[in-house]
Parts: structure tokens; C-alpha cells; sequence
């Protein structure tokens, strides 16, 4: 066919769909479905991994080092830790009073629990700020106290002692001046470390003050981020002061501490690393994971399943919801009840009256346009979400770090 024939082809379809020839369009291609973060493919890569690291640890004859997981501050993260049975590294700083008790309750249950005082992050606070106010080491030995007395298991608790990153002086008068309150926590059982800051001493001389000022036994902090000490310098204080125990201040395990092993065979070490934060954020497997997995559990709710694959008993019915909506709003907190309001636009007050004269689905009809089903629907799903979504974060937190991810 020529082009002008093309052409009254063309033409003569305008026409047939009522159209001019110039409105006629070539078909638009299909964009492509937004990619979906494929977590499972990206947790299976990072265990294997993982597995791989652990494979090459276990031909290592040396003890076993003890890795505290830190970076947990929130309650769900802290459950997620418990479940897997993992050494938990806290900033007390940013422990609730409920967190703490559960913190006690595991150092009971033979978890191990180390507590930082915060003073790393005064430290960077006053790198950005020179006027940011210093740690109040006071509050800080309260805070440990709600640990300690939740707590029949002292001994797995390892406390940091006041101290000042960078400033060896200002850490040495802080040991002074907090001798009598460290002495009440040893007593208590509870394992105290000592950061070694850099200064006019040698680490070494550094630590045999400490040790000549303080009338117990304390484990020896090594820093390892801001202000750290060389591997050369870690080395150096291994053999010459032989420590009892060592700590490596934010540091994973890593070739420096089975060097130490060699260098001071009788010590007891130990590591704090934060794994947990690196996975956060959009795009990220953590986040992405517990995203799709709570997406996941509220299709389980509306299909009427349970969710006791990811650790939740709980019953969530929709249909029990709807038809006992009076029995279940006396159950509701203040805060669903508010929700709830919200989402009909209307008082508290009005809403308990229709109670009261067994008018609630008129009430409630009046205040969604004719569509109470589809309010409530909505509400019960955002209240499901709420409730359940905490939960999702502490078996996301589990499965991550039983397979040493985090």
C-alpha cells in the first residue's frame, strides 16, 4: 500500500470512530509496575553472608566474644532482641521506665545487657554545638538503678562509668567524685566498665590509677569510634596490663580482638555494635520488611486468618466488630475512642447519648453520609494496623538478629 492509500486508511478509521484523523494516537505502552523491594531475596543474601562469616569464625579455637547488639531504645526493638535471645546493648538515656523493667526482667532470664551512659552522644552533641550541656551523670545512676532493682541477676549487667570521651583528667575526677556510687553497684553485683581516654597518661598508667583508686575489680572500655585508641595502642595495653575483662566501646568483632586474645590469653572481651540502624529507611531491608509484612498481616485480618506465624494470638474479627460495635466501644481507650470521633466527626458525647438510646447506627449514619460500614471498616483496619504494627517491628527485629543480620 502507497502512502497516500495509507493515509485514506487512516482517515476513513477517524471517521468510522467519529473522530478527526489528527485526534487518532499510536496505543501507549504499559508502564511498568513500581518496583517492590524484594526483602526475602535481600535477607536471604545478607544471612548467607552472615552464615559464611560464622563459618570462618568457627575454625577460630579462641573463647567466644561477647557482641552486644545496640542501637535498641524503643520497646518493640527490645522485645525483638529478647525473642532472639540475643546480648542487648542499650543507651539508658533513651530507655523508658517500662523498657528498663524489661530489661531487668531479661538480665534475670540470664540475658546479657550492656548500658551506656550517653556520654558518646553528649560527646557528638557538643561537636556540633559547643554549648550543649554536659551528661548529668546523677539522672544517668538512677536510670540504672530502675534496671538494676527489676532485676535477681545483677551479674549480667554491665554498667558504664561516668566518664568524658576524649578528656582522660576530666574522667579520672569523675571516678572520684562517683567512687561511693560505683562501689554500691558493685556490690550489687553488677559489672562496671571504665572507659581508658586518651590524655597526658599512657593507657596503661591511665588504668593502674584507676585500678589503684577503685577498690573492685571493673572492666576495661577500649574506645573505638570518636577519640579511639590505635590498634597499636590496644595492643600495647593488652600485654603490658594483663586486664581481667575488656570492652571494646562500639566495635564489632574484629581482627584487633582475636589479637588481643593472644596478647592477654586470660582476659575476658567483649564488643557493642550497632547494626540495627544501618537497615532503616526507605528502600532498606528493615524497613522495607516490616512495611510488606504488616501489609501482608492486615490481608490475613480481612481474610479472616490468624497471625500466629509472626508471633501474634490475638483475634482480630471484623464481623464480631460490626455486630457487637456497642459492647466493643466500652472497651476502647480514650485515645480509640478520640479516633474513633475523628473519624466521624462528631463529640464524644453525642456518640456515648446514641449509646444510651440504642441509636448508634442511625447516629453513626447521619454522620458518614449514608455509609457507617465503610467508616468503621476503615477505622477497625487503621485501629488493626496500630495495634499490630509494633509487634511486626519486634519479629522483623527477631528473625534479623537470630540470623545475625543485626
Amino acid at each position: 500500500m502507497n502512502s497516500q492509500a495509507q493515509l485514506a486508511s487512516t482517515e476513513a478509521q477517524g471517521d468510522l470512530f467519529g473522530l478527526p484523523a489528527t485526534d487518532i494516537r499510536p496505543v501507549a505502552r504499559k508502564r511498568p509496575l513500581a518496583n517492590v523491594y524484594d526483602w526475602q531475596s535481600a535477607f536471604e543474601r545478607k544471612v548467607t553472608a552472615s552464615a559464611q562469616s560464622d563459618m570462618l569464625q568457627a575454625t577460630n579455637t579462641a573463647p567466644v566474644i561477647t557482641t552486644y547488639k545496640s542501637g535498641a531504645c524503643n520497646r518493640s526493638d527490645v522485645l525483638g532482641y529478647i525473642q532472639s535471645g540475643s546480648a542487648i546493648g542499650v543507651c539508658v538515656m533513651d530507655t523508658s521506665k517500662p523498657v528498663r523493667a524489661i530489661l531487668g526482667q531479661y538480665a534475670t532470664d540470664n540475658g546479657k545487657i550492656f548500658v551506656d551512659s550517653g556520654a558518646f552522644r553528649a560527646f557528638m552533641a557538643q561537636q556540633k554545638d559547643p554549648t550543649a550541656p554536659d551528661i548529668d551523670f546523677d539522672t544517668v545512676l538512677e536510670l540504672y538503678h530502675d534496671i538494676i532493682d527489676a532485676s535477681h541477676a545483677p551479674a549480667n549487667l554491665l554498667v558504664v562509668a561516668p566518664d568524658c570521651v576524649g578528656l582522660q583528667q576530666r574522667s579520672y575526677d569523675l571516678l572520684v567524685e562517683y567512687k561511693r556510687e560505683l562501689n554500691l553497684l558493685y556490690h550489687k553485683g553488677v559489672q562496671i566498665m571504665v572507659p581508658m581516654q586518651k590524655g597526658e597518661l599512657s593507657v596503661s598508667d591511665h588504668y593502674r590509677r584507676c585500678a589503684a583508686l577503685l577498690p573492685f575489680d571493673f572492666v576495661a572500655g577500649l574506645p573505638s569510634n570518636a577519640e579511639a585508641l590505635s590498634p597499636a595502642e590496644v595492643r600495647e595495653f593488652m600485654r603490658e596490663c594483663q586486664p581481667p575483662a575488656a570492652h571494646f566501646l562500639g566495635c564489632s568483632e574484629r581482627d584487633v580482638l582475636h589479637m588481643c586474645l593472644h596478647d592477654s590469653p586470660n582476659t575476658v572481651l567483649s564488643c557493642d555494635a550497632t547494626q540495627l540502624r544501618k537497615h532503616l529507611g526507605k528502600g532498606r531491608l528493615m524497613t522495607e520488611m516490616q512495611q510488606q509484612i504488616l501489609s501482608d498481616s492486615l490481608t490475613h485480618i480481612i481474610d479472616g486468618q490468624s497471625l500466629t506465624h509472626i508471633g501474634i494470638d490475638e483475634r482480630f474479627d471484623e464481623t464480631d466488630f460490626l455486630g457487637y460495635l456497642s459492647l466493643e466501644l466500652e472497651r476502647f481507650s480514650n485515645a480509640q475512642r478520640k479516633a474513633l470521633c475523628k473519624a466521624f466527626d462528631c463529640s464524644p458525647r453525642s456518640l456515648y447519648q446514641a449509646v444510651e438510646s440504642d441509636e448508634l447506627w442511625t447516629f453513626l449514619s447521619e454522620h458518614s453520609f449514608g455509609q457507617p460500614e465503610r467508616v468503621l471498616q476503615q477505622f477497625f483496619m487503621e485501629a488493626c494496623a496500630k495495634q499490630i504494627s509494633p509487634k511486626v517491628r519486634s519479629h522483623v527485629v527477631a528473625q534479623l538478629a537470630q540470623s545475625n543480620v543485626i
